[in-house]
């Protein structure tokens, strides 16, 4: 076990104190080395956790990206189907015109 041989004293608002005694240990110093020694394990974890993320992130930005190009395509597409079948009523009501005026 490494040997305690800094001694320091702190200030901190009484929240603070009240959050590091609430912690396992036998006295104070044995708490405050508890809470940073998690924290900084924590601390460690939550950098590779954030890092696979922003990675995770990207992938799901890009697969969006393509579902959206697939969706503009599919709206075209309808839009595209929308005009022809309006234009094949209208060849086929000028073709119905056509005819009733050659039987009259």
């Amino acid at each position: 076990m490494e040997k305690k041989t800094i001694a320091k004293s702190i200030r901190m608002k009484p929240s603070i104190y009240e959050f590091i005694n609430s912690h396992s240990g036998d006295g104070f110093n044995e708490k405050f080395e508890t809470v940073v020694r998690r924290y900084s394990l924590d601390s460690k974890k939550l950098v590779e956790e954030n890092r696979y993320l922003m990675l995770e992130n990207g992938k799901l930005n890009e697969m969006i990206y393509e579902k959206r190009k697939l969706l503009d395509q599919l709206s075209n597409l309808e839009n595209d189907l929308r005009t022809v079948f309006f234009q094949t009523k209208i060849d086929g009501i000028i073709e119905t015109v056509k005819s009733v005026n050659d039987i009259t």
